[in-house]
């Protein structure tokens, strides 16, 4: 009898999987559905490369659209002023309007880029609660390719917590 309950007690705890274990396998028969042969996968590694939270991912992509806006800025501030000199000479009135929508669209990247400033400042004083937005993952295994040769391929794969969405990238 007790040899029963120590059996049944070891098969109840090797059956338990961790929450990465499960969301390891999850991912992986994603990645297996979409192969040109799914039977000929063989797995070499498969592992949580990194992960992301809710706010490093909101800081991030604040950073990119601040760096991304200060590029176009720095672009095209010279260009209107080379478009300025040219309507001193001119006085057209095409020129004119050019110049214009031209200081517009700087003066609009502007504020973008003091809104977005003050975002970051304010991301940045508070505290990260922990929640989870993406899990990166690399993936290396042996599959045939649509030749039929099997290959070894290395994958990385974004699992979009939120969402449950899973894409895969070369």
């Amino acid at each position: 009898m007790k040899s029963k309950i120590l059996f049944l007690l070891a098969l109840f705890l090797l059956s338990c999987s961790t929450p990465e274990q499960k969301l390891i396998k999850e991912v992986e028969s994603h990645l297996i559905s979409n192969l040109n042969d799914p039977k000929s996968y063989e797995r070499i590694s498969f592992n949580i490369k990194d992960s992301i939270t809710n706010l490093e991912f909101e800081k991030k992509s604040i950073e990119t659209n601040l760096k991304f806006s200060q590029e176009q800025v720095d672009r095209d501030l010279p260009i209107l002023q080379q478009e300025k000199e040219l309507l001193k000479l001119t006085n057209d009135m095409y020129d004119r309007d050019r110049v214009n929508k031209d200081q517009a669209e700087i003066d609009s990247l502007k504020k973008i880029i003091n809104l977005n400033g003050k975002k970051l400042d304010e991301l940045k004083t508070m505290k990260d609660n922990g929640s989870i937005k993406y899990i990166y993952f690399k993936a290396q295994f042996r599959a045939k390719n649509e030749f039929g040769a099997l290959i070894v391929n290395e994958k990385d794969i974004v699992y979009d917590y939120n969402t449950k969405e899973i894409q895969i990238y070369n």
